[in-house]
């Protein structure tokens, strides 16, 4: 897929310094930069600018996009002062198929275009991105363009618009009846993109893709730049982080980060400069005194907060990198190891006891056990699977030093380290395997459920749709392994199961079997101590299985697993137990549902009946006339 950016407009209301707007600078990048990054990490490397006011400077600055790692074509609109309608219109001819439509001043986070790239918009429309936090928080409610939605459908888009339950974002999918709506607009008179966008929401064209909660924002003036830039810097903190990070670390990092980021530093020299601060405190630490520990204890702590600035640029300015990740966790130990090491020496000068090498010892392991540890320990909370209430990471352990120093107790902090690391990382096996434990349990309860099945391939087939999604998603979490199990865990109970002849419309019996079988899974999970938005997201994802909602991966995901599934272990059973008629009913109904990637699959697919083989060749056939 291709991404359009509009970067025409002159931006009347942004300072003339760095004039076209979209090439404003923000912490160390313009602004159609971020756009180009952001895009590129959700998949898309095909960009057509749209360029008038000062489009030549744009054209030299971005090139080709080759130093991006994308592809740029440029698109000229000398009539850019009529409307940012007439710029959309003139990709007409440029690009093919579907295409992301973006605005150079509006910066968003990649997870929105993941979610938007994937909807399965059907042919005549399009998709807007509608965010319903309709607060002052992060848009200017008053300039902002009004929408008001109703059934995943915009029935009304206008800026004067008074009765209204959403914002347009500004990131769209558009099909070509965009330029249609365009071309309609414009022969009225009007030529702005919304007044298109009107004409499709008129037509029930327009689909609204909620995005509330997602980070985007419309950098339209001075005060918008200054937010954009609070915001940014607000989301270099990570759920991981400890309470030292979090309080006390963060507050001069980003600081620092938000400096660097003006001047081309790479992320690696600063992982660099944090291990050398790290070696001058083991080395001040290693000649003893007072005054040397202090120093020692000074440059740890200055380690420990430049330590943060490297991921801080890096995510600044999108420049991470898995060398660059190892090479910090590298150093990291390196440096642990230097300042203990100069610690032990220190406290052996002093006291010339043999037994403070073994607290240097006890005191390093614990340390590397809690590095070595922290990685599954940190997935689980952000999986949401436990919360971070207190984390014994390194910035702790650095803090623990520095105050330790301060108070010319270094023998103490080494006692300290050593009980503390140790403790913590038995108490984080014993997380991990409660939580392996905890799934295998819950898992046990859904197919004993199952096994007592009357319906003989739900056994069978729970097993498959698992099988199917991790296929599909390798890295499927808790709550989508779960879905897939349990599903349709509410055909294996006769006295709670719903019963197709009691619904006029299938459509009505599918929702009310998903939404049954996701109240007993959640019944099931309540029994055990599963984190509440887990257990929620759990019922939302079994509940919705069965029509997916547009945008969300995770639902097309299981309802694809769900589908190809039936077609290889559950088509059978159903032909025999119903007749060709209804199944060949529930074969096109269940190849309609799915996406165009599970449909490939579906081409290598046989049975032993011919019959079936005939129906689905005959399903596919007349999918593509």
């Amino acid at each position: 897929m291709e991404a359009v950016i509009i970067a025409a407009g002159k931006g009347s209301r942004m300072s003339r310094q760095f004039s076209p707007k979209p090439l404003t600078p923000l912490l160390g990048l313009r602004l159609i930069e971020r756009i180009l990054f952001v895009t590129k990490l959700a998949g898309i490397h095909d960009f057509k600018i749209v360029v008038g006011y000062k489009g030549a400077a744009i054209e030299q600055i971005l090139g080709d996009g080759r130093k991006y790692g994308v592809r740029i074509q440029y698109i000229e609109n000398p009539d850019w002062e009529k409307g940012n309608g007439v710029s959309v219109l003139k990709a007409k001819n440029h690009v093919n198929g579907n295409f992301l439509l973006l605005m150079s001043d509006h910066l968003f986070d990649e997870q929105i275009i993941v979610r938007l790239a994937s909807v399965d918009v059907k042919p005549g429309q399009c998709v807007l991105c509608v965010d319903k936090n309709i607060s002052k928080d992060h848009a200017d409610i008053e300039d902002a363009t009004k929408v008001y939605c109703e059934d995943h459908y915009v029935k009304r888009i206008d800026s004067a618009l008074q009765d209204f339950n959403a914002i347009d974002t500004g990131l769209f999918l558009c099909t070509p009846a965009i330029f249609v709506a365009l071309e309609q607009s414009i022969q009225n008179g009007q030529y702005s993109l919304s007044a298109g966008n009107r004409v499709l929401a008129e037509q029930g064209k327009l689909v609204a893709l909620d995005v509330t909660g997602s980070f985007w924002i419309d950098v339209d003036d001075e005060p918008g730049l200054q937010k954009a830039k609070q915001s940014l810097i607000q989301q270099l903190s990570k759920p991981t982080d400890g309470s030292i990070s979090r309080n006390v670390n963060r507050r001069l990092s980003t600081k620092i980060s938000a400096y660097l980021a003006r001047y081309d530093v790479s992320p690696n020299v600063v992982t660099f400069a944090s291990f050398m601060l790290a070696v001058i405190s083991g080395i001040f630490f290693f000649f003893g005194g007072y005054q040397n520990i202090l120093i020692g204890g000074i440059m740890a702590q200055l380690s420990s907060i430049l330590d943060g600035c490297d991921g801080e640029l890096a995510r600044l300015k999108f420049k991470s990198s898995d060398f660059g990740k190892w090479l910090d966790r590298v150093l990291d130990r390196y440096a642990d190891g230097f300042i203990l090491l100069g610690m032990t020496h220190a406290v052996w000068l002093s006291t010339k006891n043999e037994y403070v090498w073994l607290f240097g010892f006890l005191a390093l392991t614990g340390t590397y056990l809690n590095s070595y540890t922290a990685g599954i320990y940190d997935d689980l909370i952000h999986k949401k699977w436990i919360k971070n209430t207190f984390r014994v990471g390194r910035d702790l352990r650095l803090f623990i030093i520095f105050m330790g120093s301060l108070f010319n107790q270094v023998f103490l902090v080494m006692i300290l380290l050593s009980i503390l690391t140790h403790v913590e990382s038995i108490r984080r096996l014993f997380i991990l395997k409660t939580f392996t434990e905890l799934e295998h349990r819950i898992k046990n309860d859904i197919l004993q459920i199952l096994s007592y099945s009357a319906i003989p391939e739900d056994y069978e087939h729970a097993f498959n749709v698992l099988k199917w999604v991790h296929r599909l998603k390798p890295d499927a979490d808790f709550p989508l392994r779960i879905a897939s199990l349990g599903h349709d865990i509410e055909r294996a109970l006769p006295d709670q199961r719903v019963e197709r002849v009691n619904f006029s419309a299938y459509d009505d019996f599918k929702r009310a079997h998903a939404e049954n079988s996701a109240k007993i899974v959640h019944g099931i999970l309540s029994k055990y101590p599963v984190a509440q938005d887990v257990i929620e997201r759990v019922h939302y994802l079994i509940a919705n299985h069965e029509f997916g909602k547009e945008g969300d991966l995770d639902l097309t995901i299981l309802k694809d697993a769900d589908s190809l599934s039936f077609f290889e272990i559950n088509l059978p059973y159903y032909f025999h137990r119903e007749g060709e008629q209804e199944t060949y009913f529930r074969m096109q109904w269940g190849y309609n549902r799915m996406s165009e990637r599970a449909r490939q699959f579906l081409k290598n697919f046989s049975h032993e009946e011919d019959v079936l083989n005939d129906f689905l060749q005959k399903v596919q056939s007349l999918s593509t006339e």
